[in-house]
């Protein structure tokens, strides 16, 4: 996702929903959380994103951010201190997707530790 505010905030102008789907049900701002990009975050709740938007399969971005986002990248921790202190719910994952999730954490991890044995 990367630092994209600028177009955001160019979006946001032009009346863009801030909390609209994509296919998946999820937000822009599950996207921003699960990145770790606290700049989008903080520009979507004051534009009044919803903080506990469910996606289809009933996660959440503090869900999605703890449980899919790269822990290499930066910002993942202030993301999730800065949803917290606004009242975002972390929503257990069930089913295939706690199992997706924990493959893709594991492959992530893989890809971190291998060239460093």
């Amino acid at each position: 996702m990367g630092n994209c505010t600028v177009l955001l905030q160019c979006l946001l102008q032009n009346k863009l929903n801030v909390d609209s789907r994509d296919q998946w049900g999820r937000t822009p701002l599950s996207w921003a959380a699960e990145y770790g990009s606290l700049a989008v975050v903080k520009i979507l709740l004051g534009q009044g994103a919803d903080i506990n938007a469910l996606d289809y399969e009933g996660d959440s971005p503090l869900s999605w951010l703890i449980h899919a986002g790269d822990p290499v990248q930066r910002g993942l921790a202030a993301t999730k201190a800065y949803l917290e202190q606004r009242g975002a719910k972390e929503v257990k994952l069930r089913g295939m997707k706690s199992t997706w999730i924990w493959a893709l954490t594991y492959s992530r991890l893989l890809r971190y530790v291998r060239p460093r044995i």
